[in-house]
């Protein structure tokens, strides 16, 4: 029986004329949560790639996620301690609260010079008046700021979001189930470019060659529904945005702060692979295995790092087709370079020992 295993990339949503890059769905401000106080927000809003924002990819994006995780205890948080002493008073008071009784609740009487602004640092300021003008006038910029909310008469003060007044590996850890749930909304939001399935349907037919097989698995790394022909068999890798099941995130590492493993993909409760390993490693004499807009990026790699490298070393070989439809055939260096890093510096002997294609979505 013959088999046809196929590989589905975000570039293959783009080549059914979707809006799914990074870029796409960072610019969207209704979708992509910007302003939300939290580190990883700040890090990822400076982060400045040095392709430029249109040439972005998700694996770039997740190779950051990744990034952040290494470093992110020296990452400034956008609330400052004075903030969140606030933001925490207000959430322990159950309750609006007025501008003299957080301004009661931050003035400190001095042990050596009577009542001094200590808040601000500044022991010249010893008027109590001026303590409660300052504190009004930071309670406003935490407004504006959208950290507070005000009664409608603005005499009262109360957490835009209790979840403010948390530490920031809570803030964090909340701002990626935003960036989860933005990205689910957004690619909801985005139509394909084709108005008949049953057109589609025999497109993919043609170029997957679906007739000359027995039998097609499609495994997809992307989260939208595409009208395959009935004869597909189609697995979510990461989960579908229907379902609200998606998977994002980074690849398995060591890490010593359990705070932040929920970066890592394995780590989610909606994780759970189909067997991908298995099908490309039982592939044999007379099958075919189609990467179509997939980067092979790191933190995927798990999936594929098993059949590159009984595929380019061993002694008994099977005539097996491994193709890989790219963008453009100017992206070849990258896919060779990330079989390369699989196989463990055995790229030759992966095309030399398989028949290996390499095409351009644009000729199709």
């Amino acid at each position: 029986m013959s088999r046809h295993v196929i590989i589905i990339g975000n570039g293959f949503d783009l080549f059914l004329g979707r809006k799914t890059k990074y870029s796409d769905f960072y610019k969207s401000d209704i979708y992509c949560p910007k302003d939300y106080p939290a580190p990883l927000i700040d890090y990822l809003n400076q982060w400045q790639p040095t392709r430029g924002l249109s040439e972005v990819k998700w694996f770039d994006f997740e190779t950051e996620l990744y990034n952040y995780s290494q470093i992110n205890h020296d990452i400034k948080d956008p609330i400052s301690p004075e903030e969140h002493k606030v933001l925490a008073y207000i959430k322990e008071r159950n309750c609006p609260v007025s501008a003299d009784e957080i301004s009661d609740f931050l003035y400190v009487p001095s042990n050596d010079s009577g009542e001094v602004y200590v808040l601000y640092n500044n022991p010249e300021v010893e008027i109590r008046e001026l303590f409660l003008k300052q504190t009004v006038c930071n309670l406003e910029k935490m407004v504006e700021r959208h950290l507070l909310s005000q009664t409608e008469d603005l005499k009262l003060y109360y957490l835009k979001d209790p979840v403010y007044a948390e530490s920031k590996e809570v803030r964090d850890k909340e701002a990626f189930k935003k960036i989860k749930s933005g990205l689910r909304d957004y690619l909801l939001s985005q139509p394909f470019s084709h108005t008949n399935d049953e057109a589609l349907r025999n497109r993919l037919n043609t170029i997957f060659e679906m007739d000359k097989f027995d039998q097609i698995e499609v495994f997809t790394f992307n989260y939208t529904d595409v009208p395959w022909p009935e004869k597909a068999n189609v697995q979510y890798v990461h989960g579908k945005i229907k379902d609200d099941t998606i998977v994002i995130g980074t690849k398995e590492y060591n890490e010593t702060n359990n705070s932040y493993k929920f970066l890592q993909k394995a780590m989610d409760d909606n994780f759970n692979p189909p067997a991908i390993i298995d099908s490309l490693l039982t592939l044999g004499n007379g099958d075919k295995v189609t990467f179509f807009g997939h980067s092979l990026g790191e933190n995927d790699q798990q999936y594929f790092k098993d059949f590159i490298q009984s595929r380019s070393s061993g002694v008994t070989y099977k005539d097996l087709t491994i193709e890989f439809v790219l963008k453009s055939l100017n992206d070849k260096q990258y896919t060779k370079m990330a079989i390369q890093d699989m196989s463990n510096y055995q790229l030759t002997s992966f095309q030399s020992k398989n028949r290996v294609i390499f095409r351009s979505s644009e000729d199709l």
